[in-house]
Order: C-alpha cells, then structure tokens, then sequence
C-alpha cells in the first residue's frame, strides 16, 4: 500500500513537472515531501496544493500560483520566486525561504501600517492588492513589481525605484512620489491625487484614466509639453520654473 502511494506521488510529480494540469485546480493533490528540487514551474497553477515538507530548493517558481497552498516545513531555499502569487500561502516556523520572498510573503498577507521597508530588495516582486498604508519605502526597490490595487495610501516612495512596476489601479493618494523612477511604470486608473511626483522620472511612463487632481507634478523628465497641459486640463498641479 505505501509502494502504491509512493508510485502515485511521483507520478503527480512527473505530472506536475510536465505542466500537464497546468490550468487546473491543485487544492485536491498531496504532494507533502515531494522532491521537486531544481524544478521548472514557472507559471504553474499550484493554488491550494498540499507542498508541506516538500523540497523545492533552487525550483523556478517564477510566475506561479502558490495562493492558498500549504507550504509548512518545506525547503525554498534559492527557489525562484519573482512574480510568484503567495497570498494566503501557508509557511510556517520550519519552512526554509530566502528573506526577500519571506518578506513578500508578510506584505502580501498581514495588513501593517506605517511598515518600514526602506531600502527593502522588492524587484519582480508580486505585490498585487497589498495594504502598504503609509508605509516607508524611501529608496527601496521596485524595479518591475505588481503593485496592481495596492494601497498606498500617504506611502514615503522618495527615491524608490519602480521602473517598470506596474501600478494598475493603485491608490497612491497623498503618496510622496518626489525623485522616484517611474520610467516604463503602468500608472493606468492608479489614483495620484494629492500625491507629490516633482523630480519623478516619467519617461515612457502610463498615466493613462489616472487620477491626478491636486497631484503634483514639476521638473519631471519625459513629460512633453502636450502631456503637461493635459495634465493640467486634469487638474494637476504643475511647478517648473523653465515652463
């Protein structure tokens, strides 16, 4: 009978490598001390799994859906987890993971205020709808993150880079935005108003159905002048000595 068990995991496993359920529903499927080390799941649905114990060191879970899965005990060390979903992932006092995604993880499913993340490693980091109120991420890093419906509300952004970030529909109201890179950022529908963007970089930056009334704006590379009277025409405050 465990011979049996034995065969039936490693055929899940042999499944799940080959990405055969893909699109599937894992919430079912026990794979609890399944060697899956140096694996290739980059962009596997693994929402709800059974992972607890399981050995996944130097894994690529690039991309992955680990939302809901049970991942007591298990052993991350060195996976790769740039944009991987890990709301409501279950990890406890035995899981083995590196900082950084160990700190995503507490972002992502415990609602702080005033969190200090300054100067924080967040690149690639999956970051959607997370409550980051009045957070302080001055100089922190962001480069390609989802920020998509995040609150950031009054959050301190000064220096941050987020180049690349994508900020779909996120509340920035009464962000402090000042000299922070937004070069290639997706700004669209975000809500900017009160927030201070002087000295942000803009270049090739989406503010398209954003927000801006009362936000500032000044002293910003890649605004031409059609984008700052229209702008403008949105209510947003502009400050330029050269205009």
């Amino acid at each position: 009978m465990e011979s049996n068990k034995l065969d039936d995991k490693s055929h899940l496993v042999q499944e799940i490598l080959s990405q055969t359920f893909e699109d599937q529903n894992f919430s079912d499927v026990d794979l609890s001390h399944a060697d899956l080390s140096g694996a290739d799941l980059s962009g596997a649905n693994l929402s709800g799994i059974n992972l607890s114990g399981a050995y996944l060191c130097g894994a690529d879970l690039s991309g992955a859906d680990l939302s809901g899965a049970d991942l007591s005990g298990a052993d991350l060390i060195r996976a790769n987890l740039r944009a991987t979903n890990l709301k409501d992932t279950k990890i406890d006092y035995g899981t083995k993971i590196d900082g950084k995604w160990h700190l995503v993880w507490q972002i992502v499913n415990q609602r702080v205020s005033r969190r200090d993340l300054s100067s924080a490693n967040l690149i690639e980091a999956n970051l959607k709808g997370a409550y980051l109120n009045t957070a302080n991420l001055r100089n922190a890093y962001l480069n390609s993150a989802n920020l998509t419906d995040a609150n950031l509300i009054k959050a301190n952004l000064r220096g941050v880079n987020l180049r690349g970030a994508n900020l779909t529909n996120a509340n920035l109201r009464g962000a402090d935005l000042t000299d922070t890179n937004l070069s290639r950022a997706n700004l669209r529908g975000a809500n900017l108003k009160n927030a201070d963007l002087t000295k942000a970089n803009l270049i090739e930056a989406n503010l398209t159905n954003a927000f801006v009334q009362k936000a500032r704006f000044g002293y910003n590379q890649g605004i031409s002048e059609e984008v700052r009277r229209d702008l403008i025409a949105r209510k947003a405050r502009y400050t330029d000595s050269t205009k």
